[in-house]
Formats: structure tokens, sequence, C-alpha cells
């Protein structure tokens, strides 16, 4: 085996002890919130209503054994469209009320919401967060190195320009920003 795939097996095996320590830690009941995951992975916008609706504390809460939150499975879709933008902007907008941090949870792979958005490429959620919540950005400069990473053209662009480029960042973050985008062939 190549160096590479080495190097796979290690991190396979630290996401693995992170996965197991999380579990051990994890007080959510998933049988509780399996119909809300499964609406998710369904895209039915009128599950994911009703359930948040009849259990409001569960906007702020991890809802799967990997840390993730209603956010991190929603910007995750494919099938993410005009219905799921707006039922997004209004949950947005509804846990900046009281719980804006609930946008900072780090899931077991340490992203937030708006890394998964980045790096799935789904440019609108990304929007979504940014224009409603600009903090992210100051807190996320991995957001658009995410995006690059994937080869998300897109989002990188759009990123970019809502990044505030101070010397401090273009100097600590730029240099990987560059070779990310020369991997994913997204130069040019």
């Amino acid at each position: 085996m190549g160096s590479s795939g080495n190097g796979d097996r290690v991190e396979w095996d630290v996401l693995t002890k992170l996965t197991e320590d999380r579990l051990k830690k994890s007080n959510v009941n998933i049988r509780h919130y399996r119909p809300l995951i499964r609406a998710i992975k369904e895209n039915d916008v009128k599950a994911q209503k009703d359930f948040l609706n009849k259990n409001p504390d569960s906007l702020k809460a991890e809802i799967d054994e990997f840390g993730n939150t209603v956010f991190h499975l929603i910007v995750d879709q494919w099938s993410f469209n005009s219905e799921t933008v707006r039922l997004l902007k209004e949950l947005v907008s509804k846990v900046l009320v009281d719980s804006p941090a609930t946008l900072e949870i780090l899931n077991v792979n340490h992203m937030t919401a708006l890394d998964i958005a980045a790096s799935a490429g789904n440019t609108e959620a990304v929007k979504v967060f940014v224009e409603k919540y600009k903090r992210l950005l100051s807190k996320e400069e991995e957001a658009v190195h995410f995006a690059a990473l994937c080869g998300r053209k897109e989002t990188v662009r759009y990123l970019l320009s809502v990044t505030d480029w101070t010397e401090e960042f273009a100097l600590d973050y730029g240099a990987l920003l560059l070779k990310l985008l020369i991997k994913s062939n997204l130069h040019g």
C-alpha cells in the first residue's frame, strides 16, 4: 500500500476514534429525531416544519450521533430547492433570536453547517448563512477552504466576494487557499 493509502487509513482511524468518543458522550435520543432526519433526507419540508413546530428545542439540538444539527443535515441535500431555501431562512431567523451559537456547532468532523454547505457546493445555503449571520465568516475562514478543496467554483467565488480580506487573513489563509484552488484545478 502506498503512502497515501496509509495516510487515508490514519485519517480514517482518527475519525473512527472521534466518532466513538462522541458516541460515548452523546445524550442524543436518536429514536426521537428519526422522523426529522427522515423528513430532511426525503426533502419533505412540511414534515420538517411539523416536527420542528411540535419540538421547538430540536432547532438548537444535536440530532444525531455525529453531532449534526438540523442545519448540518438540511444543507447537505442534493434536492435543495427554493422551498428548502425558504425553510432554511426561516429556521436561521428563529435561531438567531435566542441562540445564534447554534450555527457555530461543530459536528464530529469539526464542521459547521456553513462548512458543510460550502463543501457540498450549496451556494444558496451559504448565502443564507452569510446574509443572516455574517459573523460566521469571521469565524469561518475554513468555509472557503472546504469549497475550494471540493472544487465548488461558484461557492468559492461567492465566499471570496464576501470575505473581509484583511492583511492578516490573506497571510494566514491565502497560501492554503491558493494550494487548494490549484489542487482542485480551480485556478486561472
